[in-house]
């Protein structure tokens, strides 16, 4: 097959890789190729060739990059291009394109338009850029190297696109290390407004967490919220653990349930409060700022019970080699909050962690509900929203998961007479 872009790099992805490309996985390192030159500055824009089947792809690398993958693939090239562009001008012209189809591809989602993920990283053919936006906000993460040389240009379309907002760059010190890249003194916004589901939330800018606000679980908060509405069930208690800023739990308040206990180790007092009175909940919630599994060893020392528990916590492995290690944890923290449910209960396993499957959480509250003698129905299933998109359960990009549980006490030794 003839090689197109004479002014680009060439890189041979070696034949025992091609299965995982054309899983969908993007992100490769530098033993996945034939040969890696080490020439390569930081960013640079490559040409792929896919060995097996010849087919072509367009990349950028970073040799430097720490225990990160050194080759993330923007996206296919399905014909020729023109021979005398440059590296440089090709990159601007590819995200421009890439960052105009993400807008479109979100512009059909009526109800995301008061905040979304305007740009999904892989999914969006932008590897390490995420892009939210609020109320009064956008709010832009750039995590490699081949992005970040091109931070202006993404900022000038934001800010053609939206003139009405303004922008701040969030970058994740630790990712940019990683990647060799350098660090800039960002401002944040003062308070960052939040609108989800008919609820407003507010958030002080020096505790937001990574990008701010969670949008991927919008679609599951609305199923909580429905489900409880559809059941005959007397839910007087409940706990939001992992809380952020009580997301989960103005759901559960909205859907009748009495009182919501909200958990997190970090400081959200203030948000917590505010937005209950903000959201016409004023003293049916509590906040505690303590470590959740001490909280729980704290409930079931004390007999404390709750009618709905829904736990939602970080992710518990960023490393694909770490994912057993992230199971036991799982499995560890839902026998726990098994000991805190009432005898007939509500409970919402969440995970984030990347390269466990809903079938993988759904095992670690089997075992869990098992090992405490309760028997369990899975009553509903969710995955992100749609402005988080993915095109495979295999791909990288899949990552939310969201299973609701109708919890109750397995009475062992009973006898019955037919």
């Amino acid at each position: 097959m003839e090689i197109y872009l004479t002014m680009l790099k060439t890189l041979i992805l070696e034949e025992r890789k091609s299965s995982s490309l054309n899983k969908g996985n993007l992100e490769f390192y530098s033993n996945d190729f034939k040969d890696f030159p080490k020439s390569f500055f930081p960013g640079e824009w490559v040409q792929i060739v896919n060995n097996l089947n010849k087919d072509q792809y367009l990349a950028y690398v970073n040799p430097f990059a720490e225990k990160l993958p050194s080759v993330r693939i923007v996206e296919f090239l399905p014909s020729k291009l023109p021979d005398n562009l440059e590296e440089d001008a090709l990159a601007k012209k590819v995200i421009l394109k890439n960052l105009i189809k993400a807008k479109n591809k979100r512009d059909i989602f009526k109800k995301y338009q008061s905040g979304m993920r305007l740009i999904h990283g892989n999914a969006d053919n932008l590897p390490g850029l995420i892009v939210d936006i609020y109320k009064k906000y956008i709010l832009v993460q750039v995590n490699t190297a081949g992005i970040d040389r091109f931070r202006e240009e993404i900022k000038n379309f934001l800010q053609k696109t939206y003139p009405e907002k303004e922008i701040f760059f969030l970058d994740l010190e630790k990712v940019r290390e990683k990647e060799g890249l350098p660090k800039f003194e960002g401002q944040r916004p003062s308070n960052l407004e939040i609108e989800e589901n008919g609820f407003c939330y507010k958030i002080k800018g020096e505790i937001l967490q990574k990008i701010g606000f969670y949008y991927d679980h919008r679609e599951n908060r609305k199923k909580l919220e429905a489900k409880i509405g559809e059941l005959n069930l007397s839910l007087k208690n409940g706990l939001d653990i992992f809380s952020y800023i009580g997301s989960w739990g103005l759901h559960m308040l909205r859907a009748n349930v009495s009182f919501v206990t909200f958990v997190d180790q970090g400081n959200f007092e203030k948000e917590i409060n505010d937005n209950l009175v903000e959201n016409g909940f004023s003293g049916r919630g509590r906040f505690i700022r303590q470590d959740v599994f001490k909280f729980l060893d704290e409930s079931i020392n004390k007999n404390h019970r709750f009618e709905i528990v829904v736990s939602d916590p970080p992710a518990f492995s960023k490393e694909s080699k770490n994912i057993n290690n992230a199971l036991l944890g799982y499995e560890k923290l839902h026998r726990k909050i098994m000991k805190v449910l009432s005898p007939t209960a509500l409970f919402v396993a969440g995970s984030c962690t990347h390269g466990i499957s809903i079938e993988d959480l759904a095992q670690t509250v089997f075992s869990a509900a098992n090992k405490e003698n309760r028997s369990i129905e899975i009553l509903d299933i969710g995955i992100q929203g749609a402005d988080h998109p993915f095109s495979s359960f295999e791909s990288n990009e899949f990552y939310l998961k969201y299973i609701l549980y109708l919890v109750k006490e397995r009475h062992t030794g009973e006898h019955y007479e037919y």
